[in-house]
């Protein structure tokens, strides 16, 4: 289960990534922006976004979970910041950025909690 987390980690990261990257605008319309940012800095994020899912991808085939617990405080770090993000900007993509982190983030709290108790 926690191989198949970080392979939806990888995947929304190199997928998103790669839109931000080459189709910026079309990727901020098709996650409900209400706003067009400045296309460097998306790219910029976007290729970012691509390179971090490239290494956990290969983290992942190389058989090692290594940054499995950190890649749960990075994310929970990540949930607070969309959150706030969007609170000061009311822009419906970072909602969209909120559920995809979530749906991956949640079902990592209970494994993480399951481990923990025994």
């Amino acid at each position: 289960m926690k191989k198949a987390l970080m392979v939806y980690l990888s995947s929304y990261l190199i997928g998103g990534g790669l839109g931000f990257a080459f189709l910026p605008e079309f990727t901020q319309k098709l996650f409900l922006s209400n706003v067009l940012y400045d296309e460097p800095m998306v790219r910029f994020a976007g290729v970012m976004m691509t390179l971090l899912g490239s290494l956990i991808g290969y983290l992942v085939y190389k058989g090692t979970l290594i940054a499995y617990r950190f890649s749960i405080v990075a994310r929970t770090f990540v949930v607070g910041f969309i959150v706030w993000v969007y609170w000061m900007y009311d822009n419906p993509m970072f909602l969209v950025l909120l559920g995809v982190v979530l749906i991956g983030l949640l079902p990592s709290y209970f494994l993480l909690w399951r481990d923990r108790r025994g």
